[in-house]
């Protein structure tokens, strides 16, 4: 009888033990899972398609599901990241800045050429990344002029080209 009370108790303490084992196993070694957003953000990405919609003070005022090909985001390893926009003829630069990265959460910096404190931040989530895909959200709430606007996008976007690799 001892022997079983003996028993259940090891057995249920060695339970505990392999289960926190388990837990800090999966949890603590994210480096060992893959690239994370940050290291596939790196390269080209055109955009090929936006969905969202808009609304004022709660009535829907505009919503979009469209193909488009006219953006591109080029985001460098240095932490420096290009627009690009297309009028269909070609490329051309439409603005620059900074770029960080941390989980799911993506911040353009857009510095204002002016040199005042207004430079411009836009926060999107990075709903879905791959080698080749990347989706990107962006949620809008604003109070301006007596109205509300509130509002949703999700972009789509292909990778043009890798990241450029780091000198030997």
């Amino acid at each position: 009888m001892l022997i079983d009370r003996k028993m259940k108790k090891f057995t249920k303490i060695g339970v505990l033990l392999f289960g926190a084992l388990l837990w800090l196993g999966t949890s603590a070694c994210n480096d060992d899972d893959g690239p994370d957003a940050t290291q596939l953000l790196e390269g080209t990405w055109e955009q090929n398609e936006s969905t969202g919609w808009l609304r004022e003070n709660g009535e829907l005022i505009y919503e979009w599901d469209e193909n488009v090909a006219d953006v591109r985001y080029e985001f460098n390893k240095d932490g420096t990241f290009v627009e690009y926009e297309s009028d269909g003829t070609g490329w051309d630069i439409s603005d620059k800045g900074t770029w960080t990265c941390k989980h799911d959460e993506l911040r353009l910096h857009y510095p204002n050429e002016e040199g005042t404190d207004d430079d411009e931040v836009v926060t999107q989530r990075v709903y879905y990344i791959t080698d080749t895909t990347l989706w990107l959200d962006y949620h809008y709430n604003v109070r301006e002029e007596g109205n509300h606007y509130v509002g949703f996008m999700r972009n789509s976007f292909r990778r043009i080209t890798a990241a450029t690799p780091a000198p030997l």
